[in-house]
């Protein structure tokens, strides 16, 4: 077999093998598909039973839907407050503050780096 026989081979068989390749993934992707997306009856279910939880009412007052959180304040969650709300295509943006009495152990970064540095 002569150089340009033994390349042109070896051309051949990339070809194929990248055409393989090509198959075996896109069926791949297939199978990953069929097995995990929801079909479109899923789909339909999964939004039903989200629309609860999307209402106008809900999003502008939780507690009025969640009294039972006035009868446990040490499990009360921090206060929230609403930083930004800006309507875009298909949805809204909200943006929230979540206030805490938090503080660091450290009151500086070089005071945090100098203890890791002696660890």
């Amino acid at each position: 077999m002569t150089a340009s026989a033994a390349e042109g081979t070896s051309a051949l068989f990339t070809s194929v093998g990248v055409a393989l390749d090509g198959l075996l993934m896109r069926a791949m992707a297939m199978v990953v598909d069929a097995s995990l997306a929801p079909t479109p009856e899923q789909a339909a279910l999964i939004r039903a039973t989200a629309a609860p939880y999307l209402s106008e009412d809900l999003q502008r007052n939780p507690r009025r839907f969640f009294d039972f959180l006035e009868k446990m304040p040490d499990r009360m969650p921090v206060p929230i407050s609403e930083r930004l709300r800006r309507t875009v295509s298909g949805g809204v943006i909200v943006s929230r503050q979540f206030l805490s009495n938090y503080q660091r152990y450290f009151e500086t970064e070089a005071e945090a780096l100098a203890w890791l540095r002696n660890q």
